[in-house]
């Protein structure tokens, strides 16, 4: 009968230090994803909007430019056929005031830009091939033009801002449409804090 208990103590005492080695191993499991979270959080910075985001919305919300932010980075974006003429990477004359505002939000804020072209995916026409042999020559001029607007007619200093062209890469809607091909045809600012 001793020997039975003892076993039954034993069998027991056994049961109890696996439940608590892996009790243990859990602790420490969340331990470490608390200090994980605890980093992540430091990295993202302040939560609230950049004071850039509040006031581009405020410069564009009447009209066709779109503005969204994910943290700190704020991402202004105009149709194409806003800033150009169908095939061009000659800026109308009546999208310079709208790059006079972004180029004047730019300067009051410490902040650097690229600016990103985009293509909608259709093959370029035999005279933009000859110019520009892929839709990355063709959007990377487009966005050429738009920083020069910046620097040279705006005062937006040369070395906070870029240029970049992306094709047709990162569609915004399915290409198959008139409507769908207006809105990949695009030119984003990407706007982030200066390290």
């Amino acid at each position: 009968m001793i020997l039975l208990l003892f076993s039954l103590a034993l069998a027991t005492s056994e049961k109890d230090r696996a439940l608590i080695s892996q009790l243990d191993r859990e602790v420490i499991a969340l331990k470490q994803r608390i200090l994980l979270l605890e980093q992540q959080k430091q990295s993202c910075g302040d939560s609230s909007p950049p004071a850039i985001y509040t006031e581009l919305v405020q410069i564009y919300a009447d009209g066709p430019v779109g503005v969204q932010r994910q943290l700190q980075e704020v991402r202004v974006t105009f149709p194409a056929d806003l800033l150009f003429a169908a095939d061009s990477t000659r800026l109308r004359e009546e999208a310079l005031p709208m790059l006079d505002l972004l180029a004047t939000a730019l300067k009051l804020h410490a902040v650097e830009a690229t600016v990103e072209g985009y293509a909608d995916g259709e093959p370029l026409s035999a005279a933009l091939r000859k110019l520009w042999p892929t839709p990355w020559e063709w959007t990377a001029a487009r966005s050429v033009a738009v920083v020069h607007a910046l620097v040279d007619s705006f005062g937006m200093p040369a070395g906070r801002v870029l240029a970049a062209g992306r094709g047709a890469s990162h569609p915004v809607s399915p290409s198959d449409t008139p409507e769908g091909r207006a809105l990949n045809r695009r030119v984003v600012v990407v706007i982030r804090p200066m390290p």
